[in-house]
């Protein structure tokens, strides 16, 4: 019966036949979801016995699903004991705790609450086993209470966590505190609405009216809104449908606007924020919705449609690029010819600062030579001479700044990280980049030194870029 009593749904009131007309007008069904047991079993049979009810003439289908979703697993911890008896007794996750080796890596686990096993009630810190992450199951008791959540959390928070987190048909980890952060994300939209409601209410919106910042607003409202549009009605996508409303929250909190107009964009942004949830998230929208002035539910209002004025754009960024590195961003209007982005792509490489950048290929240099001897088993005060024939060679190619070997050598006596505010950033980097390396148990360390050293992306980007230029043994 399992196979075709779907079929049953299109003629509900028929009690002469086994399937009548309304089978001619709602199948084949548009769209069939199941994990992967049902795709190799229920799926299989019921494309089978389809067919054989076609060959019977009781249906005019080939097939009775246009299309197919394999909806990903929820994963969980696994957590095990071998008993007495040589069975496995299985442990609830929140009873246990991780150990875990220098690196942070899982070694194995714990007991933090009594538990109940085939050997008598277990006390805390007993060894238990883990296994790993694996589906969740009743009979490993790694699964989550679902009741327990919604009395927490409520049940929007759940099926928040559960789409954002993967694609539907990829598998999920589950994570408490993955849970949380829908949580909080749902907090934030209810207050945004509350902020908002708590003034009065909004102005009707003036499209002809708007300033450059209403107008951003607008467009960032409306491109969320097409793109959960098409990642829910075409791509099945709810995980990034959820993020591009997250990214309109985003605009609307930095949009400070408190205007009659600003207002009435801030009520449009937020209702299409609204209305972009509730699929996702149907009992706080609903609410919400009521909240924002419309007293009818929110189930039965129209899926609204983009506007593509607000689509529009009166400028574009466009990014500057010499010899495959990034050069800098320009920003010309949408209908700006060749030549005027060719002459604002000129100007905006021309004010780069050039010598800057000439200084910092001269630092990556000299530190390549330098790390590239001790990684061959220089001594380091040979490295370290202006007379080492590497340096001496490479002073001959081009001339060294002469801090630039003043600051080597007293980087690489430092014991404590080098103060590096209120310099220039190519000598910042160059004296952070020589410590790190020195100071490091590994190159990967040296890296991670490097990072917290930077003090802005500038100083940041070019201490990484120098190390890994000298650990390759790269000049630029």
């Amino acid at each position: 019966d399992s196979s075709w009593y779907f079929m049953r749904y299109c003629d509900p009131k028929n009690d002469q036949r086994m399937v009548a007309e309304g089978t001619d007008y709602w199948m084949p069904m548009d769209q069939y979801i199941g994990g992967i047991e049902h795709a190799i079993l229920h799926l299989l049979y019921a494309r089978f016995w389809t067919k054989v009810m076609r060959d019977l003439g009781l249906v005019k289908i080939d097939e009775p699903f246009t299309k197919l979703l394999t909806q990903g697993m929820v994963l969980n911890h696994i957590y095990s004991r071998r008993n007495q008896k040589g069975g496995k007794d299985y442990f609830w996750p929140h009873d246990v705790e991780h150990l875990t080796d220098a690196s942070g890596k899982v070694t194995g686990a714990k007991l933090k609450h009594a538990a109940e096993s085939a050997d008598g009630l277990l006390p805390v810190g007993t060894a238990i086993d883990y296994e790993g992450v694996g589906t969740m199951s009743k009979s490993k008791n790694n699964g989550v209470d679902p009741q327990q959540l919604v009395e927490e959390y409520g049940a929007d928070t759940a099926r928040l966590f559960m789409m954002f987190t993967a694609p539907p048909e990829q598998s999920l980890e589950w994570s408490d505190e993955g849970v949380q952060g829908a949580f909080r994300f749902i907090r934030r939209l209810w207050k945004a609405v509350y902020d908002h409601v708590g003034v009065g209410p909004a102005p009707a919106l003036e499209r002809g009216a708007l300033s450059t910042a209403q107008k951003d607003l607008r467009r960032s409202a409306h491109q969320a809104l097409a793109k959960v549009t098409d990642d829910i009605g075409r791509r099945r996508t709810f995980n990034t449908a959820v993020a591009a409303v997250m990214e309109l929250l985003n605009a609307i909190g930095k949009f400070d606007d408190r205007s009659p107009q600003g207002r009435a964009v801030v009520q449009e942004a937020l209702e299409l924020a609204v209305i972009a949830l509730s699929p996702m998230v149907p009992h706080v929208c609903h609410t919400l919705w009521h909240e924002l002035g419309h007293p009818e539910a929110l189930i039965d209002v129209r899926w609204p449609a983009v506007d593509t004025e607000a689509l529009a754009q009166d400028a574009i960024t466009l990014v500057v690029q010499v010899n495959g590195k990034l050069r800098g961003q320009i920003t010309v209007p949408v209908e700006a010819d060749e030549a005027t982005v060719r002459a604002a792509a000129l100007a905006e490489e021309s004010s780069l600062p050039t010598h800057a950048s000439a200084q910092c290929v001269s630092a990556c240099r000299y530190l390549a030579t330098i790390l590239s001897g001790l990684m061959h088993g220089e001594e380091r005060d040979a490295v370290l001479s202006p007379d080492w024939k590497p340096l001496r060679e490479l002073n001959e190619i081009k001339p060294l700044h002469p801090l630039i070997h003043e600051i080597a050598k007293g980087s690489f006596r430092k014991k404590q990280p080098p103060a590096i505010k209120g310099s220039g950033w190519v000598v910042k980097s160059l004296e952070a980049s020589l410590w790190a390396f020195h100071n490091a148990r590994s190159f990967e360390d040296a890296v991670l030194k490097a990072v917290n050293l930077g003090d802005d992306a500038d100083t940041t980007g070019a201490i990484c870029g120098q190390l890994v230029g000298a650990y390759w043994g790269e000049s630029g």
